[in-house]
């Protein structure tokens, strides 16, 4: 969108309604520091939010932090709101699926629960789709289990490299090249495979180093900054 169709957009009236809404998507660049922007979009945005078109609702979305210092968004805040999304925190996420999931008729093993957000991370729609796909999996069945789980969640690198470590270290060769052949088929970089693998041996040296230490779970798992499962 160019200066000219966005000034246009901001000041049109509304017809046939009171008010209009205009949704300005991946607007880091006018909110944040180096990214590319010209001046004159910048002050054609100054002088609109300096006077706003009073029948027009205008809502910019952006993924990360604003930088709070610039003009622009000062201008914004003095003019109307910024509102932060922030992701769920972990017992707020095990909350929210539980919550979907009851919704859906179905209940979630704890271990089972783990598992899921472990592999999917904090994404709901990701969350969401997953959850979908377990209730058309196992519709009679009344709660969830980890096996359930396991046999349906989509083999990210997540997933994938729960069970890879679990096959090397069960040196189950053959199902750990399957495993690595579905995630290489995915799309996943070997690099990051090899990674992500040499990152969770060295998590479970780690473990191990600070149980030996008489550390608890918890604060092992706050230390290393682990999720549950």
């Amino acid at each position: 969108t160019n200066v000219r169709q966005l000034e246009n957009e901001l000041n049109a009236l509304p017809i046939f309604s009171d008010f209009r809404v205009v949704v300005i998507e991946n607007s880091e660049k006018y909110f944040t520091s180096g990214k590319h922007r010209s001046q004159e979009e910048e002050d054609a945005l100054l002088r609109y939010l300096d006077n706003p078109n009073e029948s027009c609702s205008v809502i910019f979305t952006m993924s990360g932090k604003p930088d709070s210092r610039k003009k622009i968004f000062k201008s914004l805040c003095s003019s109307g709101q910024a509102v932060e999304f922030p992701l769920l925190k972990d017992g707020q996420l095990t909350k929210w699926v539980r919550t979907r999931l009851e919704q859906m008729g179905k209940k979630i093993h704890g271990e089972a629960l783990n598992y899921l957000i472990a592999c999917t991370g904090r994404d709901l729609s990701a969350l969401e789709q997953e959850m979908e796909k377990l209730t058309l999996y196992c519709p009679d069945s009344g709660e969830i289990s980890l096996d359930m789980v396991r046999m349906t969640i989509s083999k990210t690198a997540g997933a994938g490299i729960f069970d890879l470590v679990d096959a090397v270290g069960e040196r189950k060769v053959t199902y750990a090249v399957d495993l690595l052949r579905e995630m290489l088929v995915a799309g996943e970089a070997p690099v990051y495979i090899l990674y992500m693998l040499a990152r969770q041996y060295r998590l479970m040296l780690s473990v191990k180093s600070l149980k030996k230490e008489g550390l608890p779970d918890n604060k092992i798992q706050s230390l290393l900054s682990l999720h549950p499962y």
